[in-house]
């Protein structure tokens, strides 16, 4: 991409656009920064760290302006988290053992299956209302506190092998138990804060060439793509914007895994 300068300008541009998508999707935007550093030569061990830096620099900038606005539940968010950091032990470790062609097959079912539900969820809108009220004799508090560990730890896994921070898997399932969108998606960042946190201190114990100034320049540039996106947010068809959004994660998705990886180890330099 040129000079050192001119990359991480458009790594900045870049972040801009994850930010502006990911406020009219209502998804993080590891999804996206995953593949555009896949297509630039970065491996299964450099690009999901570094989207994951980008991803806790997004996080902790939402994360602010939603508790500012009381959309955070601290108790179900750091129990979630607690479970996050101990499975992004687990599949930051995992991801070590895989070669980039495994992972990219991987990551693409996952992009694709994020695409359906995106699809789904315009289509049936109950997926997103689903179990909108409590339940009359709700279970106790520790065995909610229990599960959300447990799940926490699943989506931990998941989502630091993939490099994704786990708002696609946490907030459907607070919406599930009970939790109105706003909420849902505030106490999920303390998650994908937990688990991004957690999934790059294993990689750069393991030495892995983190790209932390790219990260940082996409995340910026994404704190500003996310006002911008939030300010035009109201003139756009949510429904259709949607729909076509799903369409280009698809896309993207059979992209990923038909695309041959850049015989490359680690991530480029500057």
């Amino acid at each position: 991409m040129g000079s050192p300068k001119a990359r991480y300008a458009g790594f900045f541009f870049f972040g801009i656009v994850v930010g502006v998508l990911s406020a009219l999707s209502g998804m993080g935007g590891g999804f996206l920064i995953v593949p555009f550093l896949l297509a630039l030569g970065y491996t299964n061990l450099t690009a999901p760290p570094t989207s994951l830096t980008a991803v806790l620099i997004l996080a902790s900038a939402a994360l602010i302006g939603d508790a500012a606005r009381g959309h955070v539940d601290y108790i179900t968010g750091c129990s979630l988290a607690a479970g996050c950091v101990v499975g992004a032990q687990i599949g930051s470790r995992l991801i070590r053992k895989v070669p980039t062609h495994t992972f990219q097959k991987i990551f693409s079912v996952v992009l694709f299956l994020l695409a359906a539900y995106l699809v789904l969820t315009t289509v049936l809108p109950l997926l997103e209302t689903v179990a909108h009220k409590q339940t009359e004799d709700p279970p106790h508090l520790s065995s909610f506190l229990i599960s959300h560990v447990l799940v926490g730890i699943g989506i931990g896994i998941l989502a630091s092998f993939v490099g994704l921070g786990g708002g696609f898997v946490i907030v459907p399932y607070l919406l599930y138990r009970g939790f109105d969108p706003e909420l849902a998606t505030g106490t999920s960042f303390l998650a994908v804060i937990g688990n991004s946190l957690s999934s790059i201190y294993v990689h750069v114990k393991k030495k892995a060439e983190v790209d932390f100034i790219g990260a940082v320049c996409i995340g910026v540039g994404g704190i500003g793509g996310t006002q911008a996106g939030e300010a035009i947010l109201p003139y756009i068809p949510g429904l259709e914007f949607k729909r076509g959004f799903g369409v280009l994660l698809a896309a993207l998705a059979v992209y990923v895994f038909l695309r041959k990886p850049k015989p490359r180890s680690t991530a480029p330099s500057p």
